[in-house]
């Protein structure tokens, strides 16, 4: 056999090897992956999964809130969809109790879906807490975790509940709108189980303003939620 035929066999026989050591390292590689979000585990790369289960649990704790509406003798969907506040307020409460780590402000202000549905910004916000407030609050409440992860349980049943006409198939005017969740440009919605759902089509669409971030500015304009 000529060297140069042994030359290019040992060059084949080391690129082969190359190739397959990166082909089995790729392959252990998806496999630790899977195995390791199998067992619960966040990888670095999946911050928002994280994430994920904490609006599940949110998801889960909500039904409590429908409970308090029916006691008080409230139609339940068209009452949650209109107490951003007190909604809000339990579901802060419920992720510094459950998930002490996380980073979470409740934050006010302003919220449209192809229009302007809630008028709030620093200036109104001033002439509130100057006692010029208005009987009806005119803003939005959400929960805002770490930098721009959205968690907004109200907002979605607000849209089927007063933005959308009625349809008999759907009955959207009186299923709740789940929780939206996720990053200003890539929102998502997380239904909330036990509870009549309908997806709006339009929530990708929703874009928040702030305006005001914590309990005590919002206790500022809303005094009536102290109760």
């Amino acid at each position: 056999m000529s060297n140069i035929l042994v030359g290019a066999l040992k060059f084949l026989f080391k690129e082969t090897r190359k190739q397959l050591i990166s082909i089995f390292y790729r392959g252990s590689l998806e496999s630790s992956i899977c195995f390791t979000r199998e067992r619960g585990y966040v990888l670095d790369c999946d911050m928002d999964l994280r994430y994920v289960h904490l609006v599940k649990d949110v998801a889960d704790f909500l039904p409590q809130s429908v409970s308090m509406f029916e006691r008080l003798g409230l139609v339940p969907v068209v009452a949650y969809g209109g107490h951003c506040v007190n909604i809000h307020i339990g579901v802060i409460n419920f992720i510094r109790e459950k998930y002490p780590d996380v980073v979470a402000n409740l934050v006010v202000g302003e919220v449209s879906v192809d229009k302007s549905i809630f008028k709030f910004n620093q200036a109104k916000f001033l002439e509130y807490i100057n006692g010029n407030g208005s009987e009806i609050s005119d803003f939005h409440a959400w929960i805002n975790i770490d930098s721009d992860f959205i968690i907004d349980c109200t907002f979605g049943t607000y849209i089927n509940t007063r933005l959308t006409e009625p349809c008999e198939e759907t009955q959207v005017e009186s299923s709740y709108g789940g929780v939206i969740y996720g990053v200003p440009s890539d929102l998502k919605i997380m239904k909330i189980e036990g509870l009549k759902s309908f997806t709006p089509s339009n929530y990708s669409r929703i874009i928040y303003t702030p305006v005001v971030v914590g309990v005590g500015a919002l206790m500022a304009v809303a005094p009536r939620y102290q109760s």
